[in-house]
This record gives structure tokens, C-alpha cells and sequence, in this order.
């Protein structure tokens, strides 16, 4: 789940909420992990709030990761897969030739 451009302007708590909702009611077992970025402080402010309405087995499914804070990134793929701009060594830019 990609928040490129989400400012406090245009990310909406309600478009939060149903984008967990629709993870957790269509893909309650198939989804072994989501990885939200790049997050911003008013996405995490809004999620302390939030998941408090979630199951913990949602909760545990869900990783945030800050721009500044890449390396994190790390822990779900191998150093070799990952481009250089997430902390890893592949330097191939996919859609760079599209």
C-alpha cells in the first residue's frame, strides 16, 4: 500500500479504516503481511487511534514503515532484492524502461 504523495490534506481516516477493513474481511488468512510506505507522522497518529477497532491478528499483520527508516524493510526481503533507495543492493529500477 503505497502513501507517495498523503499529506494531512488529502488522507482521510475513513479511507484508513476501509482499506484495513477490506484487508481483514476479504483476506482475513490469505494475507501474511502488509507493508504500508512510505508513512507519515499523521498516518501513524491516526492509526495509535484506529487499531484499537482491529482484531490483535490484523494488528500483527500490519508494518509501518517511515521514509527515514528503510532498513527496516530488511526483515521482509533479501538484501539482493531490494533497490538501493530501501536499504538493499539491486540497483535495477523497475519501470525505469516502461
Amino acid at each position: 500500500m503505497s502513501w507517495q504523495d498523503a499529506t494531512r490534506k488529502n488522507v482521510h481516516v475513513r479511507v484508513i479504516k476501509d482499506a484495513i477493513e477490506v484487508l481483514h474481511k476479504y483476506y482475513p488468512e490469505r494475507l501474511g503481511h502488509c507493508i504500508i510506505y512510505p508513512t507519515y507522522p499523521i498516518v501513524i497518529a491516526m492509526w495509535k487511534i484506529m487499531r484499537n477497532f482491529f482484531d490483535d491478528n490484523a494488528v500483527s499483520k500490519l508494518t509501518f514503515i517511515r521514509e527515514n527508516k528503510t532498513k527496516k524493510f530488511l526483515k521482509f526481503f533479501d538484501k539482493g532484492q531490494l533497490q538501493t533507495r530501501f536499504g538493499g543492493s539491486q540497483t535495477y529500477d523497475v519501470g525505469a524502461e516502461v
